[in-house]
């Protein structure tokens, strides 16, 4: 593999159980996604930093989800 990724820094689990909790919430609610951004170097990363991610913080959306290729298939770049 091109990224074969990161080595394990301690004993692996067989399994991880991540519970969920009930909880009351509005029907209502503000949802941001982030489609495509696609940079291919650390300049254009600091664009998306700058000129998007700079002004989305303490907006009130409770989900945000980053969608496609985040890192133009060069996964060095996170």
């Amino acid at each position: 593999m091109k990224y074969s990724g990161v080595d394990p820094t301690g004993l692996l689990l067989k399994q991880i159980n991540s519970p969920l909790y009930s909880q009351s919430e509005t029907k209502d609610f503000k949802l941001l996604l982030f489609g495509d951004t696609q940079p291919y170097n650390m300049e254009q990363i600091k664009w998306i930093a700058h000129d998007v991610v700079e002004e989305l913080i303490d907006t009130d959306d409770i989900l945000e989800i980053s969608l496609e290729d985040l890192v133009g298939d060069n996964l060095s770049l996170f």
